[in-house]
């Protein structure tokens, strides 16, 4: 309670400890801290509860807050699924879900994967034996590098699917 409104706040001895915080115009946050009557339908201690307000109706319940959560993995997995290779910014775009929520699905999740674009964008695609970088070609069809060369013409070089040409 004090990391958010201080140690200014009195509760000793109080029946009911309530917080409010402004976040911004028309929205608060209200927390539960301790309820004497055993109520458990409050979160005492949980997550607190969003409040909208305007001055017709006074203080209501964000109905966000009641709204089942939102599985955002999945919706990028299906989206990426119809629109394979698309770049972060495509993806947020496309589900309608923040930037910074989106990044931490695709970083985090192993289900995504992804392969360096033009000027350095992340084009990702869900992860799988169709578009696993060392699946690309069957193992026995291995690609022949020459000692000392560079990458193939197929791609940068695999240690799983090309063999080095020794000449000597």
């Amino acid at each position: 309670m004090h990391d958010v409104f201080g140690s200014g706040a009195t509760v000793r001895g109080a029946e009911n400890v309530l917080g409010i915080q402004l976040l911004h115009e028309g929205y608060s946050r209200l927390y539960f801290w301790k309820l004497r009557d055993g109520d458990d339908s409050f979160p005492v201690g949980g997550d607190p509860w969003g409040l909208l307000f305007d001055r017709d109706q006074g203080f209501r319940r964000d109905p966000a807050d009641t709204a089942p959560a939102r599985d955002v993995a999945h919706e990028v997995e299906d989206y990426l699924l119809a629109h394979p290779r698309s770049t972060t910014n495509a993806i947020v775009k496309g589900i309608g879900a923040g930037k910074d929520r989106v990044s931490s699905v695709l970083k985090t999740d192993e289900r995504f994967a992804f392969e360096t674009g033009p000027n350095r964008s992340r084009l990702w695609v869900v992860s799988g034996p169709q578009n696993h970088p060392d699946h690309l070609f069957a193992a026995e069809a291995d690609r022949v590098v020459a000692a000392g060369g560079g990458a193939p013409l197929g791609g940068p070089p695999s240690e799983t699917t090309d063999r080095q040409v020794v000449s000597g």
